[in-house]
């Protein structure tokens, strides 16, 4: 079994190997982004009064070991507290946004 193994081992071309790994990794990156979005977007639509709530249930995923081993396998390393901190500057960004313009109106 070993030496079937081996053979097909060197009948790969590195170029293409390195090349389907550059592929695994963008779908892993577009992954990640997608996530990110979407938790933006529902933090976004939250009423103020229930922020810290919203944050802890989006960050369970972002904390999880799920979320863990797809930035490995990104080779992104990204850190929850740092996915933490932009959910709620986010959510400041857009009040503030939203009391400028409603009272230069």
């Amino acid at each position: 079994m070993d030496a079937i193994g081996n053979e097909y081992l060197t009948d790969i071309n590195p170029a293409i190997l390195k090349e389907q790994v550059q592929a695994c990794r963008r779908l892993w990156k577009m992954v990640i982004i997608y996530a990110l979005r979407e938790a933006r977007e529902r933090i976004a639509n939250t009423n103020p009064k229930y922020l810290s709530k919203a944050v802890a249930k989006e960050m369970k995923y972002f904390r999880s070991p799920d979320f863990e081993e797809i930035c490995v396998r990104a080779g992104v390393p990204i850190k929850p507290e740092a996915i933490e901190k932009a959910l709620r500057d986010l959510r400041r960004w857009n009040f503030h946004m939203t009391t400028t313009r409603t009272s230069n109106v």
